[in-house]
């Protein structure tokens, strides 16, 4: 029965209906996977990090009602709000249960999460998968997992192939212009390399700072190579169009195209403990915010228009920072960091199909957390990978979120 509720959760997030806001029909049943799992759940909850991350959703969910209390921010933001928070907790209980009880519950979550493409494609009708946009929008994530899926395959028995499989993903999506997603393929299959390196039982924390560092350079090697590539026409004229758009006089960063960013920081500066309220707006601040940034009046008024004058974000962390005040940006730094610390310490001890698909869906979570709205696609896929990264803490053997003693490795 879990197996089934996993997928469903997954699969069903295509059929959206609208109660208060926007629920899809696989957070419907959230609910139901928290009674059948209610026992594993509350057994969970005596590890210490997971206590930690319930206290911390708790203080995120007062944080933001206490904001939109002082804000007067309207029913009809803040009950979208509170839900959005409420949602992503439930499903953090729901799935620590699930998870907690069997590891193979989350393949079924994953799995859920593959086939809901098809469903999707059922729902809107059929579309082209060779076009740059749908690939970006419906086909690109669901072919990289289904690559990562038979890699996973030939990883003890031929290694340089199955990282060659997962590279040629990676290779795919840049040259389909998913540019956030070409990246985010090539980092997984770094951590899936040095993780079947791995099979050390004590982890020195140095190799922590180590992993940072090689993960940097790595990431400024994907954005100069799209650099250089994308402007000289080697993947395509959309794609060198897209790029000169987003380049800011002519120079092109990690930053470009998610220019929401420096709309938001600015007011989390401005009043970093107590938030602007759910669906934070402020249309004469963005207005401004834009022209600054070289937006013709028009385009900047057309943009404002279209989202009501809503603050835009596109960070998890930066949302719910702008939104709930500090206790948002804490909540959602806090997982980033728990996210990074169990890809750096995964090790070859670890199932090869779990190993590729945690590699994979951990460094999108991150990428999601830091350059993502959270919306009504997350709240349930974020309370599945809170889960799942709390029970890879435990089984690591952390528990805390800070070492005390950086000399020291944790036993596995």
């Amino acid at each position: 029965m879990n197996l089934v509720l996993c997928f469903l959760v997954a699969f069903l997030a295509p059929i959206r209906f609208t109660i208060v806001g926007e629920i899809t029909a696989g957070e419907l049943l959230i609910p139901v996977l928290l009674f059948a799992n209610w026992k594993q759940s509350i057994f969970a909850f005596r590890f210490r990090i997971a206590k930690i991350f319930l206290i911390l959703a708790a203080l995120y969910l007062a944080s933001q009602i206490f904001t939109d209390i002082y804000r007067s921010t309207p029913s009809s933001d803040y009950l979208r709000g509170w839900a959005k928070i409420l949602l992503t907790s439930i499903s953090y209980a729901a799935f620590l249960g699930a998870f907690y009880r069997s590891r193979k519950n989350f393949l079924a979550f994953c799995f859920g999460y593959i086939f809901s493409t098809f469903l999707q494609i059922a729902i809107d009708g059929y579309i082209a998968p060779f076009d740059s946009e749908s690939y970006k929008w419906r086909f690109g994530i669901p072919f990289t997992f289904l690559t990562f899926v038979f890699a996973s395959r030939l990883l003890t028995s031929n290694r340089s192939i199955s990282l060659q499989l997962m590279l040629s993903a990676a290779a795919i999506s840049l040259v389909m212009n998913f540019r956030s997603l070409a990246g985010i393929t090539i980092l997984a299959t770094l951590i899936v390399l040095l993780a079947t390196r791995n099979s050390a039982k004590v982890v020195s924390i140095k190799k922590l700072f180590a992993y940072s560092a090689l993960f940097a350079i790595i990431g400024i090697s994907i954005l100069q190579m799209y650099a250089w590539l994308a402007p000289n026409g080697y993947l395509g004229e959309v794609a060198r169009d897209k790029y000169f758009m987003q380049s800011r006089d002519g120079e092109f960063s990690l930053l470009s195209g998610r220019s929401e960013l420096f709309l938001s920081l600015p007011k989390i500066i401005e009043s970093p403990f107590v938030g602007w309220g759910s669906w934070a707006k402020d249309s004469e601040f963005v207005y401004s915010r834009y022209i600054e940034m070289g937006r013709s009046p028009s385009y900047a008024r057309m943009l404002i228009d279209g989202n009501n004058g809503l603050i835009p974000t596109h960070s998890h962390i930066f949302g719910g920072w702008l939104e709930a005040g500090l206790f948002g940006g804490v909540f959602w730094i806090t997982f980033a960091w728990l996210v990074f610390r169990n890809l750096a310490y995964m090790s070859s001890n670890t199932a090869r199909l779990q190993l590729v698909l945690i590699s994979l869906s951990g460094v999108m979570v991150l990428w999601d957390l830091i350059f993502s709205p959270y919306g009504a696609g997350r709240r349930a896929e974020m309370g599945a990978y809170l889960a799942l990264h709390v029970l890879m803490a435990k089984d690591i053997g952390f528990v805390r979120l800070l070492p005390i003693r950086l000399t020291k490795g944790y036993q596995r």
